[in-house]
């Protein structure tokens, strides 16, 4: 099949998630069964040295469940590598004109992402929490991802030099935006990758056509893993270093912004009085609250049952399919 002829390259991202990617798995060949007739679609996997099932499984998986797709991928390696660099061996292999990430115990939600996809260079949609196969409706989840709802892309792009504001669990992104330099950015840190390519992309783009919907693309299953919690060791260094790229070639009031935060990521809370972006998201949120709470309710009175459900049809089918018990 030709290059041109593959729309949309789904990347899967996995680590010692042999149960819960046959799931996400599933969730993408659903897309593809239900969405995506007649449309070119590649699937990778890339496995960073699972020390369980994993690899096994998605192997098995591909073989008896790939057929729906036109090109399935499964890249692993020896040695553990860390997310970023994980994903990053995905890129030379990419065939579609988009492409879109996803962790391997998260799922594509159902809705018709394939069909949305129409010439733009970015979309993005929300994304619900999911635990224990519940939707989460606490605004306070939510509301980072919000503060952009209805933004053009060039505002957006002016707030993104202070701070990460991008919900990028739900963006689908035309391949040619992949530079070197985004590229690059991807492996800037070790467990973070969309927040530093997010940072590298608009930094080379001053416009982009950026086509918003107000559906779910991905229900995020949240993480038990300590490594993954905001406030781990882990997480709050990489916090840092996203900084530090952020201040890159930042105007005087973006770096002042970083070095407030860098301060208050470290425990002194002297700085953030001294943050304007804090205010200004104080008061953005205040004066935007009802549109974002309006887009939100919506999100959880039209498709959260319905997720609830599709999570468990997936669950189910995914144990139907597992390998090993």
């Amino acid at each position: 099949m030709a290059n041109d002829a593959i729309l949309i390259t789904f990347i899967v991202v996995t680590y010692r998630q042999e149960e819960l990617v046959i799931q996400t798995l599933e969730s993408i060949r659903h897309q593809a069964v239900t969405y995506g007739k007649g449309k070119g679609i590649q699937l990778i996997v890339c496995d960073d040295a699972s020390p369980d099932h994993t690899l096994e499984n998605v192997q098995d998986w591909c073989r008896r469940r790939g057929d729906v797709f036109a090109e399935t991928l499964v890249l692993s390696g020896e040695t553990n590598v860390g997310t970023s660099k994980n994903l990053a061996k995905s890129f030379p292999h990419i065939r579609g004109e988009y492409f879109k990430t996803i962790a391997g115990d998260d799922l594509l939600a159902d809705v018709d992402l394939i069909g949305r996809l129409q010439g733009a260079d970015l979309y993005v949609g929300s994304l619900l929490y999911m635990q224990n196969g519940r939707v989460l409706t606490d605004p306070a989840l939510y509301q980072d991802h919000y503060l952009y709802f209805g933004l053009p892309y060039s505002r957006i792009r002016k707030l993104s030099k202070f701070r990460y504001l991008f919900c990028t669990q739900g963006w689908i992104i035309r391949t040619v935006l992949l530079t070197p330099e985004v590229q690059e950015a991807a492996v800037y840190c070790k467990l973070i990758e969309d927040q530093t390519m997010w940072i590298a992309l608009t930094r080379q783009n001053p416009s982009l056509d950026l086509q918003y919907f107000n559906e779910p693309v991905v229900l995020y299953r949240t993480a038990d893993d300590p490594l993954h919690q905001p406030i781990s060791p882990q997480r709050m260094e990489e916090n840092l270093k996203i900084i530090l790229y952020r201040s890159r070639n930042a105007g005087l009031l973006a770096k002042w912004s970083g070095i407030c935060l860098q301060h208050r990521i470290q425990g002194s809370a002297f700085w953030s009085y001294l943050d304007p972006y804090k205010y200004y998201s104080v008061l953005y949120r205040n004066l935007h609250r009802s549109k974002w709470k309006a887009s939100l309710n919506t999100i959880f009175e039209t498709y959260g049952s319905a997720s609830e459900t599709f999570f468990k049809e997936m669950t189910d089918l995914a144990r139907q399919q597992m390998p090993h018990e």
